[in-house]
């Protein structure tokens, strides 16, 4: 629903048309305002023609006699009686001119009848009629603001609405207009027409709409009122909605409603908001995890070409070293004596560096090899002190004879 403007609520009663009566001279004055009732006059009936008609005429004829009667017997008697009737029959003219002349006020139609017949209708200026004709009718020209209150009108969803209308009137043919309807009636009748047709608006509308029609387009039914009123003359210049409202309890139920709508579209903002930082953050916590069976993965496969590469590096060392055995195996089988040789000297420098070392606890598969070691210690030590190394050797020595046992290698001997 859209949101309503603020309302002025009008406090401008509803127009009154009146037929009122008045003087000839009085006419004009009398459209001008409203009379002690608030009622807007439309149409004047002259209560009577000028005074002056009735004196002129009846001095007239009494200077012609008085002056007659005045004249006679005297000196003067001829020009009394000459000047007398001169002056009795220039105010019987006078007279007689002052009754046929009707001046029509500006602003005004002034309906002539004769003989209590209708006969023409005639605009503002000067106008010489017949005795037996005069001015029936003073019909105003002005345009007629003819306010309209619809109360209480019910829309499609039977709420209550306030309507305010000013209707513009003009009169195009102020004969229809006096012997069609009296001003009272047409007030009457314009009156519940528009009411009327204000309350069909009202009931094809629903409630929300109602403040639109201050700026919704009225030719519809402004067309709607000129066809009713057209057969009195009348016609309409100009329909504004000047308000337009509904009920202050519904109003404040709307604002309620409304108020709740927008907070419950916040929560399901928010609501929503939530659940899409939820779903953002598991499908974060989604890819960190992906990512991380992915790194996983890779250090995986890394480790894997690694172990690939390094039993290729130990199956190449392996034949390497299987090549290079190939190879001392030939050339022991191809130069056993020099074999034999390299295997002494290797023995002896052993020995020797066993020698050199009195805490050396070495076990000997056979006496040949106790024999070199003590051998070997004997030409390493000092000549004073060869006899004293000797002994402590021997004494520290342990000789096995068990052919089984195996000499122990010089990384596994304690220092």
């Amino acid at each position: 629903m859209t949101a309503p403007e603020p309302v002025e609520y009008s406090q401008t009663a509803p127009t009154q048309l009146v037929q009122l009566s008045a003087g000839i001279s009085e006419a004009a004055d009398i459209f001008m305002q409203t009379d002690e009732f608030g009622r807007t006059p439309m149409v004047v009936i002259p209560k009577y023609r000028d005074t002056f008609l009735n004196w002129m005429l009846i001095a007239g004829p009494l200077v012609i006699i008085g002056g007659v009667l005045a004249g006679m017997n005297t000196e003067y008697q001829t020009l009394i009686i000459a000047l007398s009737v001169i002056l009795g029959l220039v105010l019987i003219v006078n007279g007689v001119l002052s009754g046929t002349r009707v001046v029509i006020p500006e602003g005004v139609y002034a309906l002539i009848a004769s003989s209590g017949k209708y006969k023409d209708t005639v605009q503002a200026g000067m106008h010489y009629f017949a005795p037996w004709t005069r001015v029936s009718h003073f019909v105003t020209k002005l345009a007629i603001p003819y306010q309209v209150n619809v109360r209480g009108a019910p829309t499609a969803d039977d709420v209550r609405a306030d309507v305010d209308a000013t209707v513009t009137l003009k009169v195009k043919d102020p004969y229809k207009f006096v012997y069609g309807l009296t001003t009272t009636d047409f007030d009457q009748y314009f009156q519940a027409v528009c009411q009327d047709r204000a309350r069909q608006r009202i009931r094809e509308m629903e409630s929300g709409a109602v403040y639109e029609l201050k700026h919704s387009n009225t030719d519809e039914v402004r067309m709607v009122l000129e066809e009713a009123i057209a057969p009195f003359g009348i016609e309409i210049d100009s329909l504004y909605i000047t308000s337009a409202r509904l009920p202050p309890a519904f109003m404040a139920s709307q604002e309620a409603r409304r108020l709740a709508m927008v907070q419950t579209a916040e929560q399901e903002q928010q609501q929503e908001l939530a659940l899409r930082r939820q779903s953002d953050a598991d499908q974060l916590a989604r890819l960190e995890v992906v990512a991380k069976v992915e790194r996983e993965r890779q250090l995986l496969q890394q480790q894997a070409q690694l172990a690939e590469m390094r039993k290729k590096v130990a199956e190449v060392d392996a034949e390497t070293q299987l090549a290079s055995l190939a190879r001392v195996e030939e050339a022991i089988a191809r130069y056993p004596l020099a074999f034999e040789a390299d295997l002494e000297r290797m023995r002896i420098e052993i020995a020797r560096s066993l020698a050199a070392n009195s805490r050396a606890i070495v076990q000997v598969q056979n006496s040949g090899d106790f024999l070199s070691i003590v051998g070997a210690q004997a030409l390493t030590a000092p000549d004073g002190a060869q006899s004293g190394v000797s002994a402590q050797s021997a004494a520290t020595a342990q000789v096995t004879s068990n052919s089984d046992a195996e000499a122990t290698s010089p990384s596994e001997l304690p220092a």
